[in-house]
């Protein structure tokens, strides 16, 4: 574009013009861009269950199993897009592969009539970040035929994904106050410049790691209605995270930068640290997640005259969404902002007789932020053969439900984290057992 425009015949002042020369170098200035995405995922396991040893209450259960699994993974932009020469987009590739194998085991022990423990444990191993072990322990209490208590503990983590990993880093130039090199020169005002920088993935990332707790009662007033509702408290820390550049400095002075992340400055000036260079401002392992709530459950059955008919409803009710975004930043409550909506539900009707099952779904998401509350409907048919094969057809999205819109700033992308943009899909599929 420069180019065209030294030479006088791309029109700044007029995008729209129609004259010849502007037209040509528009399409000397046209360029193909592209962007290929590939997942290739293989995994296999094993697991065995059975009974061992008899105790006062009851035999112990038990359960082990390992599997395998390895992934690679493509993200390939032009190299127009890459090289920052297309007005308005950009983009950088990112590819990586990663193998894994996991072993796990799990324990049901009777302790006394009514009273079950259940012990398990999972370890990961990764070959690009390390390892890690789950364990989780939980006890089932029944002290009525119609009440059960239940209870649980456990931890676990999630693996960086290759994007975060892997990504190609940006240059980019931003603004920022060097703070505390000022104080330390006795610089006021403190300067705002721009300093080089550099965005994308990072290698050195490490697995973010939950902990969570669970505290239910599940009910069952005749045996055809079962009600259960559940309290959950989970914390993850160590989540991967963006930073501004500014917290980085911050990080810097109290000498707790995060692995890959890294700052460059000149030579000490006396006393004071040296002027900044550029940052490396990759993802990091800085933030912490909790979320509490409430899961409830109801599920009714009816033996009908002409067939089995069912009820399920679930919904959920979160108390608390808090991002500790880094060290130096208070907890953020994220309840009711954009995309973060406290309220789910899902009721689903099931008939079914012989070879024949018709489902209804509702799904529901409620109101928060500028989005209006979400209802979506499919309905859903399934046919049974003898043979072993299985044909099922129906629509989802029934009232062709379009996605949240804010009311406020219109069409948001990150809506698709939320939202289905395929409205009414009509469709029919056949699946064959062996």
């Amino acid at each position: 574009m420069e180019l065209e425009a030294e030479r006088g015949d791309y029109d700044l002042t007029n995008p729209l013009s129609q004259e010849p020369a502007h037209l040509a170098a528009l399409g000397r200035m046209a360029a193909t861009l592209y962007r290929d995405i590939l997942t290739d995922y293989t995994a296999a396991g094993v697991t065995l269950d059975g009974f061992g040893a008899n105790l006062p209450a009851g035999q112990i259960g038990w359960a082990v199993g390992a599997e395998t699994a390895s992934t690679e993974y493509l993200d390939d932009y032009d190299s127009f897009r890459e090289a920052g020469n297309i007005l308005g987009s950009a983009g950088n590739s990112a590819s990586g592969s990663r193998s894994r194998w996991a072993g796990f085991g799990e324990l049901s022990i009777p302790i006394f009539e009514g009273v079950e423990a259940t012990v398990a444990a999972r370890y990961d191993s990764y070959d690009d970040f390390g390892t890690a072990t789950s364990p989780q322990v939980a006890l089932r209490y029944q002290p009525l035929d119609m009440v059960v208590l239940r209870a649980s503990w456990g931890k676990g983590f999630k693996a960086p994904n290759l994007t975060q990993l892997y990504q190609s880093r940006s240059q980019s130039f931003n603004d920022v106050t060097d703070v505390f090199r000022c104080q330390e020169m006795g610089t006021s005002p403190c300067p705002t410049f721009q300093v080089e920088n550099f965005t994308g993935g990072n290698p050195d990332l490490q697995a973010e790691t939950a902990e969570s707790f669970n505290f239910g009662v599940i009910v069952e007033p005749i045996p055809s209605l079962t009600f259960s509702i559940d309290y959950y408290n989970v914390e993850i820390e160590d989540v991967v995270q963006s930073l501004s550049l500014s917290t980085i400095l911050q990080l810097e002075n109290n000498n707790t930068l995060p692995s890959g992340v890294v700052v460059r400055r000149g030579a000490r000036t006396g006393n004071a640290r040296g002027r900044l260079v550029s940052i490396d401002n990759v993802y990091a392992n800085v933030a912490v997640r909790e979320t509490t709530g409430f899961d409830l459950r109801l599920h009714y059955e009816a033996d009908l005259a002409d067939g089995l008919f069912s009820v399920d409803v679930e919904a959920s009710k979160q108390d608390e969404y808090e991002l500790t975004p880094n060290p130096f930043d208070p907890p953020t409550d994220l309840l009711d902002g954009n995309l973060f909506p406290d309220r789910r539900g899902a009721v689903t009707l099931r008939w079914s007789r012989d070879t024949v099952t018709l489902n209804y779904i509702g799904r529901f998401i409620g109101a928060h932020g500028n989005y209006d509350s979400h209802h979506t409907h499919d309905l859903i048919g399934v046919y049974g053969f003898r043979w072993g094969g299985e044909i099922s057809g129906g629509v989802r999205n029934l009232m062709d439900e379009d996605p949240g819109i804010d009311d406020v700033n219109g069409w948001d992308d990150d809506a698709l984290y939320l939202y289905s943009v395929a409205g009414r899909v009509p469709f029919i599929s056949y699946r064959h057992t062996f």
